[in-house]
């Protein structure tokens, strides 16, 4: 299977569903989606940390994941605190808190986790779940 192949076939029910739930929501009460992404996010997304975690390979010098997604947290807040020290920008402490946030953390969505795991594989896996876990 190629690269393109692989991608189609992660991405093709990723739209569908991001479709399917758009298309609910418009006929669904305005409780459900708000309830649902709760439970989402609460429920659902601890068990697939859970179920990446026994699935994957973390045996070896995989550790280093963990190591490298600290340091790379470490580093981002230290290049953001800097930065607003240099630019003297985010007066208020929501900005700033938040600026933080996205600085040091990123977009850290889940979707990586299947992406990385069809690329990848088993072998390289544990690296990336480690990552995700420790930054």
């Amino acid at each position: 299977m190629t690269l393109f192949e692989t991608l189609l076939a992660l991405y093709i029910p990723f739209v569908g569903w991001s479709l399917a739930g758009f298309l609910v929501s418009k006929v669904a009460p305005d409780w459900v989606p708000r309830y649902l992404a709760l439970a989402l996010f609460w429920i659902g997304v601890p068990l697939v940390i859970v179920h990446f975690l026994r699935i994957a390979d973390l045996n070896g010098s995989v550790w280093l994941a963990g190591v490298v997604g600290l340091g790379t947290v470490t580093w981002s807040l230290v290049l953001s605190w800097l930065w607003i020290k240099a630019t003297g920008q985010f007066i208020k402490p929501v900005a700033r808190g938040s600026f933080f946030l996205t600085a040091t953390m990123g977009n850290t969505g889940y979707l990586g986790f299947p992406v990385s795991l069809a690329l990848g594989g088993l072998p390289y896996f544990g690296w990336a779940v480690l990552y995700d876990v420790m930054a």
